[in-house]
């Protein structure tokens, strides 16, 4: 049975889950998976992998075969998320989405080299046809091939979704203010028209009110007293029931005096309340930034009323400020032909099957030792353990001459605390009188 402790950190770890993507590359194909825990899991790999030939989806993942190839913290785990549904989305763009002019221009690539870019009249001036190897058709395998190689993709597209994230929160920041300016107007003349109606209030149009209500219901009382007769009342001569009858001018004019009057003394209890501090002031020149200073929520529910109040509530700003990136190898970083500004760049370090600790605390990169400093520590070990079972046999001989000592002087060592006696001593067990030894003394 679980622990409250334990409880209480699978619930802070599914809170916090999408805080952290983890990225890993296979280094034969340069496939790409995307993993929101640190361990790879089997079956939402293989959902990530497209079939675009034979052999191009494994039967199962080795973990021999994928390394990390980064690790993206986010602020919130709202944020996470979000980017983590792109960069799928994305992948699946470029497995689907391409033509024959892009399989031409990796090949310009790997035959020129980067940022290169081949003359067709002067390499047929010279009598070089190579070039016509860049614009023939893709066969499957090369297909295949491109389409699996996603890991150049998969960093550009995360710094693409980094940009989007950033004008975005730019984007609703400038939403809220506007909205919170808005609000903040509305609320301004909300309290002028209290103001105006509380004074009214004050200058006796109340009483007045009171009269005109009161005048209006003596008036329908004495109709209705006209209209009720003995013995006829609630039915029809046919005996059917009776229908409602609509309402009169001055049964209308009635409700409008009573509303005009709710309306008078609810803003004069208004003002009074906000006089004496019970209810804030929403009109002041900070208002506009208290509501802006709202940060990102935890991850709302998926679904239902609870997740609109909860963002609501909470507005989600996305921004690039505390998103840091974790490089297995930081030069991957130059496929991408910019980063945003706010993002800090580390260096991970190598890792064979698992991606360390988001947290810099936990993640700490191994330090790979020569065979002479791993010899080394190995002999030290060994030296290690033979002082600590020669300092053992010596205890053990120690103990075995004190007891063969003891042994020929007739007396045994009873343990601390408890004194000593004679082998043959058995006072204790027979009310102070000896008796006769029943086992023989040790030589």
């Amino acid at each position: 049975m679980e622990t409250a402790v334990e409880v209480a950190q699978t619930a802070a770890k599914k809170v916090a889950q999408g805080q952290h993507i983890y990225v890993y590359n296979n280094f034969r194909t340069n496939q790409v998976v995307y993993s929101l825990t640190r361990s790879i899991k089997n079956n939402d790999a293989l959902a990530q992998l497209t079939y675009t030939g034979k052999n191009s989806v494994p039967r199962a993942i080795r973990k021999d075969l994928w390394r990390p190839l980064l690790t993206v913290s986010f602020p919130s785990a709202l944020q996470g998320l979000s980017a983590y549904r792109k960069l799928r989305e994305f992948r699946r763009l470029h497995e689907t989405t391409w033509s024959d002019a892009d399989v031409a221009a990796r090949r310009q690539h790997v035959l020129l080299g980067p940022g290169k870019f081949r003359n067709k009249d002067k390499e047929e001036e010279d009598g070089e046809d190579w070039w016509r190897d860049i614009e023939r058709k893709p066969g499957k395998k090369e297909k295949k091939m491109m389409l699996m190689d996603q890991k150049a993709n998969s960093i550009a597209d995360l710094a693409a979704v980094l940009f989007a994230q950033e004008r975005q929160g730019v984007q609703r920041e400038e939403g809220l203010v506007k909205r919170a300016e808005e609000e903040a107007k509305r609320e301004k003349e909300r309290w002028a028209r209290l103001e105006e109606l509380a004074a009214r209030a004050k200058g006796g149009e109340v009483e007045r009110l009171n009269e005109q209500i009161k005048k209006l219901e003596a008036e329908l009382a004495a109709q209705k007293e006209k209209e009720n007769v003995p013995g006829e009342q609630g039915k029809k001569p046919d005996g059917k029931e009776p229908q409602l009858k609509p309402e009169g001018a001055q049964e209308l004019e009635l409700k409008r005096l009573r509303r005009q009057k709710h309306e008078l003394l609810h803003a004069k209890n208004q003002i009074e309340k906000r006089a004496k501090g019970e209810i804030p002031d929403t009109t002041g020149p900070d208002v506009v930034g208290i509501k802006i200073e709202k940060k990102a929520p935890w991850p709302p529910p998926k679904y239902g009323p609870l997740r609109k109040q909860a963002l609501k509530r909470e507005p989600y700003l996305p921004t690039t400020e505390g998103v840091r990136i974790q490089w297995a190898n930081i030069v991957d970083a130059e496929f991408a032909e910019s980063w945003p500004s706010a993002v800090a760049h580390e260096i991970m370090g190598y890792f064979r099957h698992q991606a360390p600790h988001a947290d810099p605390r936990d993640a700490k990169p191994k330090t790979r030792m020569s065979h002479g400093e791993r010899m080394g520590v190995m002999k030290e070990e060994r030296e290690a353990e033979r002082q600590r079972e020669a300092e053992e046999a010596a205890s053990e001989s120690e103990q075995l001459g004190m007891a063969e000592e003891g042994a020929e002087t007739g007396e045994v060592s009873r343990g601390p605390g408890q004194g000593q006696r004679r082998e043959g001593d058995m006072s204790f067990l027979t009310g102070g009188q000896s008796a006769a030894p029943s086992v023989q003394p040790r030589v």
